[in-house]
């Protein structure tokens, strides 16, 4: 199961940390994201019953100016990593999903701006 992912747009790489029967690793992989579009005719379907195909790309750059310049483009707002991750793991059952154990971490800063002048003192109420 993925701990953590990035997408790499300049060069085309997913960055991905996962963790497989208890070891974790890292991998580099080639991956462009992709789009549908309408058509006749075709095994895929959206979601409304209309046919559509798929469009893919030779590069990040190649699908970021067609999204650009095709507004009937299909899918063509979903971040590459999770069209990454849900075309990676669309066949697991989720019982059979592996679910590594993570350590969350937070730090919760506040802070408070005062203005003194130089004769004052700021009193403290309670020690942190």
């Amino acid at each position: 199961m993925w701990r953590n992912i990035y997408f790499d747009g300049k060069n085309s790489l997913i960055h991905l940390w996962d963790t497989t029967n208890g070891n974790n690793s890292y991998t580099k992989i080639d991956w462009v994201p992709y789009v549908f579009r309408k058509s006749n005719e075709n095994d895929i379907k959206t979601i409304e019953g209309e046919f559509a195909e798929k469009v893919e790309f030779g590069s990040y750059s190649d699908y970021y100016h067609h999204c650009k310049n095709n507004h009937g483009a299909l899918e063509n707002k979903v971040r590459p990593e999770v069209q990454f991750l849900a075309e990676r793991y669309y066949g697991i059952a989720d019982n059979e999903m592996e679910v590594p154990e993570l350590n969350n971490y937070y730090m919760d800063i506040e802070v408070v701006k005062y203005e003194l002048d130089k004769n004052k003192k700021i009193k403290i109420r309670r020690k942190i």
